[in-house]
């Protein structure tokens, strides 16, 4: 059947649409809406109907820095047809690899199932056991309501090494890796059923399903998973279970929680086999298996496509980009597959010492620097980043020099500056001020000032490798120049565009030091003017601006404390929340309804000269009380918060004063 596919069916396929079928259905109802079309053949059952590919148009990079010649391909092909289990898994037509999956085995017994989808009675199910599966094949006998539908599946065409044969086929498995590895362990089970009950002929096709012979070629399995669980699942599928078998319930607990899921499945479908006690329905269950249980199988040119399609379906929601960026790293830039393994599992030992959202970070800010003039657009990260290993590895280089080389040093670095251990102190007699690393990394983490990111890990970089004394100096002095920056992004929240191309400036302005020209870090009379007056009349004592309001108390309470040669704020720093002296409920407490009035309290009570520094604990138990009880749990290791006890009360006076000095303090600071 062949049909139009518009425009917008195909945005629908990568946007939050229930199933192809769903969306080629209502296609043909609506061929009449023929706007920007592509064509697609909907290869329904039988294989002997040949599958046009649709065809789309890419988009071409806005990349004014570096194209990728022919990095992607100028279209991308999809070819959707739904398959039954039979046809799918005979031969070697279709062959899968998870290799670049990197999602663990999840179902098991009583794991949940994603996106079983039956047309008997689980047609509104998201999430089901292997029971529901189970059940609903031997349904297939008994309703004869239709054929079971376990929804599609996204592939993509791979090569391998291997001689799997001149007409064999192998794919990347990029959503259905847990339907198609359960299936198999199903097929293993009525393989070894049919063993034991002498039914050699169905034991035989069993075996053919899941390891697909071939004369003179190599021994291949139908699903190939990822990492050391491969070979369990491999034993299973190639019926050599004697190590498995001699397994204690002890040795079982101790394997890996994707190891045990396996055999659990495993095991379940052998007992509930056994309990049909009755030759004729198990293979009667089988012809079912092979004839009645269909997959809608969509096969994409590119790995762009695919992701769009999986995640347009409301999957993949469990997968963090960090996963995507790994099988870049692990399997597109090494050819070696031990390799890709031994780089796969230092990658997981790096996601259990670190924060996954670090190791994103710090890939991207890679990404960033190198690809400077090229754009990164929201849910695009995976792209950009796809980009710069491209041009990454055209000079030679590799997955693993990348991991070592740049990556694992930055999220060093990152780790430093999320965790306060970063200080400039071995250099502190070499210049007049030192910049606070703390404040520069609270800056990236608010909206308008998080491209400082990009200047901040380029000139701690250069400064942390550098052995020259002059080099490290200047490195500093241009990180307190950039604090200062990052002020004014915080507070006069340029245009994203703007505030992007400057701190891009200022890394160029850098890396060429004999250039001519203005100084991007150095700020104009009107921009210091603009931080004083937002300084002065700015609220921040709640919402987005609180964060800016913290992220400045915190940097003058540690000057002060650095004047005074005692210790950094770290340890308090994790439970560090804002104080209201003058509480946001003060109507409630007579003490200050006796000295503040509405006009007063809406000026001031959001302005820095009303906010303190107070451990989340302290914060919580002085809360809306007066300011006799507040004043008793003010003696804290912030500076700016012990001044406060100095104040014997706490009317619109004392708060216009402590403001003023507040906004001195912060001048000083800055050098505004």
């Amino acid at each position: 059947m062949r049909i139009l596919v518009t425009t917008r069916l195909l945005l629908a396929l990568t946007w939050r649409m229930p199933s192809a079928k769903a969306l080629l259905s209502r296609a043909c109802r609506n061929q009449s809406r023929r706007a920007s079309h592509v064509s697609v053949t909907w290869r329904w059952g039988s294989p002997a109907v040949a599958a046009q590919p649709t065809r789309l148009r890419s988009i071409p990079s806005a990349s004014s820095q570096t194209r990728l010649k022919q990095s992607r391909s100028a279209t991308s092909e999809l070819t959707v047809a739904r398959e039954h289990l039979g046809n799918l898994f005979a031969g070697r037509n279709f062959l899968f690899t998870t290799r670049k999956n990197i999602r663990e085995y999840e179902w098991g017994e009583c794991g949940a199932f994603v996106l079983i989808v039956s047309t008997l009675r689980l047609t509104q199910a998201r999430r089901q056991t292997t029971e529901d599966l189970f059940e609903s094949i031997l349904d297939l006998s008994e309703e004869k309501a239709g054929p079971l539908e376990l929804s599609t599946i996204v592939v993509m065409e791979t090569q391998t090494k291997k001689d799997i044969g001149k007409n064999a086929k192998l794919y990347d498995l990029h959503d259905g890796q847990q339907r198609l590895a359960t299936l198999c362990l199903l097929l293993a089970a009525l393989r070894d059923y049919f063993h034991r009950a002498g039914v050699v002929e169905e034991a035989r096709i069993a075996q053919n399903m899941i390891y697909p012979p071939m004369r003179r070629r190599e021994d291949v399995a139908r699903v190939e998973l990822n990492g050391t669980k491969d070979n369990l699942f491999r034993s299973i599928l190639s019926n050599k279970m004697d190590s498995v078998n001699t397994l204690s319930p002890t040795e079982r607990k101790a394997l890996p929680i994707d190891q045990q899921l396996l055999l659990n499945a495993y095991d379940y479908f052998t007992y509930r086999l056994d309990e049909l006690k009755d030759h004729g329905r198990v293979i009667e269950f089988f012809d079912n298996l092979k004839d009645d249980v269909f997959l809608l199988v969509g096969v994409t040119s590119d790995t762009k496509m695919a992701r769009n399609i999986v995640m347009g379906q409301g999957k993949g929601k469990n997968r963090e980009p960090v996963d995507e960026l790994k099988g870049i790293v692990c399997f597109n830039s090494i050819d070696d597959e031990t390799e890709q393994d031994n780089l796969l599992q230092e990658w997981n030992q790096l996601c259990n010492d670190q924060s996954r959202d670090r190791i994103s970070n710090a890939c991207m800010l890679l990404a960033q620097l190198e690809m400077p003039q090229r754009r990164l657009r929201k849910h695009g990260e995976i792209d950009f980043f796809e980009d710069y290993m491209t041009l990454y590895c055209r000079g030679g280089l590799d997955g693993r020099h990348f991991y070592e080389k740049e990556l694992k040093p930055t999220v060093s670095l990152l780790e430093r500056l999320e965790g306060d251990s970063f200080s400039f102190s071995e250099d502190a007699g070499q210049v007049k001020v030192l910049p606070s690393a703390t404040f520069l990394y609270a800056a990236t983490k608010i909206q308008t000032a998080k491209d400082v990111a990009l200047p901040l890990v380029f000139l701690i970089g250069e400064y942390t490798k550098a052995s020259e004394l002059e080099v490290r100096k200047s490195m500093i002095n241009y990180l307190a120049e950039l604090e200062k920056l990052a002020l004014w992004m915080m507070l006069a929240k340029p245009k994203p565009k703007d505030r992007r191309q400057r701190c891009l400036e200022a890394i160029k302005y850098v890396q060429d030091r004999s250039a001519q020209g203005s100084n991007p870090f150095m700020l104009q009379n009107e921009e210091i003017d603009v931080i004083k007056q937002r300084l002065r009349t700015g609220e921040y004592g709640k919402g987005a601006p609180s964060r800016v309001g913290k992220a400045v108390l915190e940097r003058l309470n540690e000057f002060e404390l650095a004047n005074k040669n005692q210790a950094e704020l770290t340890p308090f720093h994790k439970t560090l929340q804002l104080e209201h002296v003058l509480p946001q409920k003060w109507q409630n407490v007579k003490y200050w309804s006796e000295r503040w009035n509405d006009d007063d309290a809406n000026t001031w009570l959001n302005r820095l000269g009303n906010l303190a520094l107070l451990n989340q604990k302290v914060n919580a138990k002085v809360s809306n009380g007066s300011f006799d009880l507040k004043r008793k749990e003010y003696m804290s290791p912030y500076p700016l918060t012990q001044l406060i006890t100095g104040y014997s009360d706490w009317s619109p006076k004392e708060v216009e004063g402590n403001h003023s000095r507040i906004i001195d303090l912060a001048i000083k600071v800055w050098k505004l």
